[in-house]
């Protein structure tokens, strides 16, 4: 990893562990920025930071019935799902304080659709990835887990057959 790509990430992952809500929005969007090797790399210190902060879980919860993402939202389900897919670190420190509130986002998003609701595709791919990540290993881990969004994870092929 070049020097400033280096630095760079040190900039996002101190922001992530900033003092304020608004300095983790920034590091989940910078993070979010970073190629799927980078964030792999630094996979289990990115997993201990957001579940130390709770600060990620505290954001999907906002607003999650009303079916859409924010960008800091998608970033921070994508900040999750890069090294939850790589890494089994990762995965298993994010997976239990993460999953119910993605999985709210997912049953959130499919509710609107069905109610007529404009949802927005990226808000809903971001989710369903990331809730797939968490059962890589274990496609019966969300169904173990009673997570309604289980049921959409395997009827879109997420999950265990999932490309990285």
């Amino acid at each position: 990893m070049a020097l400033e790509d280096a630095a760079a990430l040190a900039t996002a992952l101190g922001y992530l562990d900033g003092p304020t809500d608004e300095h983790r929005v920034a590091g989940l969007l910078l993070l979010a920025r970073r190629d799927a090797a980078v964030l792999a790399r630094v996979g289990v210190a990115v997993a201990e930071s957001l579940v130390t902060s709770s600060f990620l879980a505290r954001l999907l919860r906002t607003n999650a019935a009303a079916g859409a993402a924010t960008a800091a939202q998608r970033a921070g389900l994508e900040v999750a799902r890069r090294p939850a897919e790589t890494s089994p670190g990762a995965r298993a420190a994010l997976a239990p304080s993460l999953l119910p509130h993605v999985d709210a986002v997912v049953c959130a998003a499919a509710d609107a659709a069905v109610d007529g609701r404009v949802v927005d595709a990226d808000d809903a791919s971001a989710a369903l990835l990331c809730l797939g990540a968490f059962c890589r290993d274990d496609p019966g881990a969300l169904g173990a887990a009673r997570v309604p969004g289980a049921a959409l994870v395997a009827l879109c092929g997420f999950g265990a057959a999932a490309a990285p």
